[in-house]
């Protein structure tokens, strides 16, 4: 008799499909959540779809200022934070962001791939139920602030009403005699419209043109002092990232590497054009007076010093970044 013949093979079981959904800091016009939405999309077609991921603007789940307490508690299963932002866990975030004269744009990509700043930040949420991805943007320095005041001497600040993005700021701000105001940046615009603040600090030209801050504040005050660079990072709750496959975890990071210089040199292509844009508006954009930035580097100096001697892991963070930043300024590393 005939042989029977050999058994079908068995359909191909679909890979599972995981959904994600992934919190913004920022709001729909700023340009930072059109990378969160580029990382997003990247990682869902990547994937070939087993990692389906959806990118929210600010407040669409959580509450503004509240996105670090939300991931904690499994409310997303990822976010777009800055590091500064985790105040309710540990201060040591903000010097990952940003510091007055710490590191430029460029010296901090290269800190976190080369110079132990990655290992830093996963050993900054070890105690928290959230995991440290990667940067997805890095900004070159921002605008120092936009005001509706015009602001020639230290005196012109003092009792000023400006917005500042984190507590560590909001903490030098004070010693400058401002009355800081912490805001989100999804609420600037409405405050500076409505009075509730006379200036604000918000990120680099090309952003702030795309939040129509050109509407609200006569002058765009520049200097790379008070924000040399500014980085805001992907992260993940502990157990939806245990529940990745390696090559899933390790799509995430690549692709945020991947997209963390584009946006880079996006941004110093657009910043430019955007300065341009605010002049044609009508703005006034200056150079920042230099006995406010004397003050400015004074006042956040002492703030260092109390941090790193009170907290030891703030102080391993700023003695690893000025490790580098010697190295890079070595070599001419700007």
């Amino acid at each position: 008799p005939a042989p029977a013949p050999a058994p079908a093979p068995a359909p191909a079981q679909p890979a599972e499909v995981i959904e994600w959904r992934m919190q913004s800091w920022a709001a729909a016009g700023d340009r930072s959540f059109e990378q969160a939405d580029r990382y997003a999309k990247m990682i869902t077609a990547l994937s070939d779809g087993r990692l389906k991921v959806e990118a929210f603007p600010a407040g669409a789940i959580i509450p503004v200022r509240k996105e670090a307490e939300g991931l904690a508690k499994g409310s997303v299963e990822i976010a777009y934070l800055p590091d500064g932002w985790f105040d309710a866990f540990y201060q040591s975030g903000h010097v990952f962001s940003q510091w007055v004269g710490g590191l430029t744009g460029v010296q901090l990509m290269f800190w976190d791939l080369a110079g132990g700043g990655r290992e830093l930040s996963q050993e900054m949420v070890k105690d928290v139920p959230i995991h440290f991805v990667a940067p997805l943007t890095v900004h070159p320095a921002e605008v120092w602030c936009h005001s509706k005041k015009e602001l020639k001497t230290l005196d012109d600040i003092k009792g000023l009403k400006i917005r500042v993005g984190s507590s560590s700021l909001a903490d030098i701000f004070k010693d400058l005699g401002t009355s800081p105001v912490v805001l989100s940046g999804a609420e600037v615009y409405e405050a500076a419209k409505r009075g509730v603040i006379d200036a604000f600090e918000y990120v680099t030209p090309s952003v702030n043109w795309g939040m129509g801050f050109n509407e609200v504040a006569e002058y765009v005050y520049m200097s790379p002092v008070r924000a040399p660079a500014d980085r805001q990072s992907v992260w993940v709750t502990d157990e939806a990232w245990a529940a990745l496959s390696p090559d899933l975890q390790e799509l995430l990071i690549r692709s945020a590497e991947a997209l963390v210089p584009r946006f880079f040199a996006e941004t110093i292509v657009l910043d430019a054009e955007a300065l341009e844009k605010f002049e044609d508006y009508g703005n006034k954009v200056l150079p920042v007076p230099a006995e406010i930035d004397e003050a400015l580097i004074k006042a956040a100096n002492a703030w260092l010093d109390e941090k790193t001697a009170t907290d030891p892991f703030f102080d391993k963070v700023a003695k690893s970044q000025l490790r580098f930043k010697k190295l890079c300024e070595m070599e001419n590393v700007q």
